[in-house]
């Protein structure tokens, strides 16, 4: 299974991949990110969207897929373009599948249940927003483990909604016996209303990391945007 959030973006410009399952805030999560992070819950199986996912340190290679939580679940999933073309039946017949086998977990939660919500506290705060510094849950991200990393939710204080979710790797980290080290890694999540005050959207997704591989030098950089968002089901 691949997470289908920031997490699962940053790895995949790094790494590997992450498995998340639900949202678990407790009565000692602060109460305004309490709030947020139940409104991006709420509803978020409820949403068809287009996703573009495109590498930034490359050209021509965006793959687009559109997902619609009302149709059957084999066919939630379309793939219109796969690195820039125009699949073919047995390659998005693949992909789908493969999207399918990940399970019914949504954006939202999948993002959500990495953080260890009770741990938080507040980095920074203004009259208008505040920036809750937030522990990952013990696990591992790809091949990394997840205290080598940082979170970050700015929540709007007006409207209790996340307006922007940061994950940050502290430190260089070495890996396959100190042949491979990733040395930056940042992933940053946009968010939106659509005027529905009850909702919270993932609008756009950027990743970047750089690092070593056998004494290769890599920079790279990613993007996920969602477009056609339009609610399906009540």
């Amino acid at each position: 299974m691949i997470n289908r959030f920031a997490p699962w973006l940053l790895v995949s410009a790094l790494t590997g991949g992450f498995v998340g399952i639900v949202c678990n805030a407790s009565a000692d999560t602060p109460v305004l990110l309490d709030k947020a992070m139940t409104k991006l819950v709420a509803g978020d199986d409820q949403w068809a969207y287009t996703q573009i996912f495109r590498r930034t340190d490359r050209t021509g290679e965006d793959t687009v897929a559109r997902f619609d939580p009302s149709k059957p679940a084999k066919d939630q999933w379309e793939l219109v373009k796969l690195h820039g073309r125009i699949p073919t039946a047995a390659e998005s017949q693949k992909w789908c599948a493969k999207r399918e086998q990940a399970g019914p977990q949504t954006d939202g939660r999948a993002m959500v249940d990495l953080l260890d919500l009770p741990k938080a506290t507040i980095a920074e705060e203004d009259g208008k927003r505040v920036r809750f510094e937030i522990p990952l849950k013990k696990n591992t991200i790809g091949r990394v483990p997840t205290e080598n990393f940082v979170a970050y939710a700015e929540v709007d204080r007006n409207e209790a909604a996340l307006q922007r979710f940061s994950i940050v790797l502290r430190q260089s980290i070495r890996l396959i016996g100190g042949m491979a080290e990733i040395s930056t890694a940042q992933g940053d999540v946009f968010f939106k209303s659509f005027g529905q005050p009850d909702t919270t959207r993932p609008a756009y997704i950027s990743a970047s990391g750089s690092g070593q591989a056998l004494f290769h030098h890599i920079n790279r950089s990613a993007e996920v945007i969602y477009q056609d968002q339009r609610r399906v089901k009540s």
